[in-house]
């Protein structure tokens, strides 16, 4: 669907790459969004390539105004860091009213159980929404969440550690925030919660798959209580794709991420260092030399203001000339003991 009316949408969000495809797609359905959030800058730079950048806003959640209206509200955390979900949660249902405008609190399917919304008022306008396992482009290997997880265990070792038994349930990134907008404009689960999952993958197919695409993979199997089993009486919507297709799609992306260098300014600051370190020496080492320059100078304006009558200041100068001579002499006497250049200090 997409709209003619042009709606106001709240993103209530960390910026976890789902909701950077949510944005995407709200849009291209001629949606204004403002994101509100903890972690501003994190939303400026995954957002940096998308040009309608007069279509959305970021700022903090400290800055959310209630007197706007929104059409439709978004929830969408626990993606990055499912720790920090229910502090996100309790700080959400603080700041926003989403009474009488559809909401939707979007969060990984993991969690389920561990997260308990309260939700205010007539609940038929709001519907939880838990997601598979999602994959796909700008994935955050960084979360804690199984999946990334996996990945980089796959990666970094060449090896998968799985509890035997456990069952994941890959979705495709792009399926899910079409499927979420969809139903956000249309009649989605409001009133109930819900699961947006994809086919089931045993961990034995999740590790074959990843062996075709990637080379051998060391696979360990623990004891652990396995995950993933869907609890009972709750609906679940299917979205089903080739797992090859969206492991594929993944890896193509991580192989061509641009890997972030920190700088090593290192060789600058040594270098830098080094090049004080220089000139402080030739100073020292120049420094009687340069007196006795001085000295001479010194004595000839003394000699000439001398010859033009002006004794005073002839002798101001032999003053100031004796104290340089001074410098120069102590200088000289420090120097003489170090090893191999000393004798060019040496009195004659």
């Amino acid at each position: 669907m997409n709209p003619v009316e042009k709606f106001l949408v709240c993103l209530y969000s960390e910026p976890n790459y789902l909701a950077v495809n949510i944005l995407e797609n709200l849009l291209a359905n001629n949606c204004f969004v403002n994101i509100v959030t903890e972690d501003v800058g994190g939303w400026i730079e995954k957002t940096s390539y998308i040009a309608a950048k007069n279509r959305f806003s970021v700022g903090n959640s400290k800055s959310f105004s209630e007197n706007i209206y929104y059409s439709y509200i978004l929830f969408c955390s626990g993606f990055l860091d499912k720790k920090n979900l229910g502090q996100d949660v309790n700080k959400f249902l603080k700041t926003v009213d989403y009474q009488n405008k559809k909401t939707f609190f979007i969060l990984p399917g993991e969690v389920y159980g561990e997260i308990k919304i309260g939700l205010q008022g007539d609940t038929t306008n709001a519907g939880i929404i838990y997601l598979g396992d999602v994959l796909g482009p700008r994935i955050d290997l960084q979360s804690n969440l199984k999946i990334p997880n996996y990945l980089n265990e796959i990666i970094n070792s060449r090896s998968l550690t799985m509890p035997v038994g456990e069952i994941l349930y890959p979705i495709f990134v792009s399926d899910a925030a079409k499927q979420l907008v969809k139903w956000l404009f249309a009649f989605g689960p409001f009133g109930k919660e819900i699961f947006l999952i994809g086919q089931d993958t045993s961990s034995s197919t999740f590790w074959q798959v990843n062996t075709k695409l990637i080379g051998e993979i060391k696979l360990n199997t623990v004891t652990d209580s396995a995950s993933g089993k869907l609890p009972k009486g709750v609906e679940i919507f299917r979205i089903n794709k080739d797992l090859t297709f969206t492991l594929t799609e993944t890896y193509k992306w991580i192989s061509l991420k641009p890997v972030k260098q920190t700088r090593k300014p290192t060789k600058k600051h040594s270098f830098k260092k080094a090049k004080i370190l220089i000139l402080t020496l030739l100073l020292i080492f120049l420094l009687p030399i340069l007196t006795l320059l001085i000295n001479g100078g010194l004595s000839y304006f003394s000699y000439r203001q001398f010859l033009s009558g002006n004794s005073q200041v002839s002798q101001n100068l032999l003053y100031v000339n004796k104290f340089v001579s001074n410098i120069g002499y102590f200088e000289s006497r420090v120097l003489k003991h170090i090893p191999l250049i000393g004798h060019f200090y040496k009195e004659s």
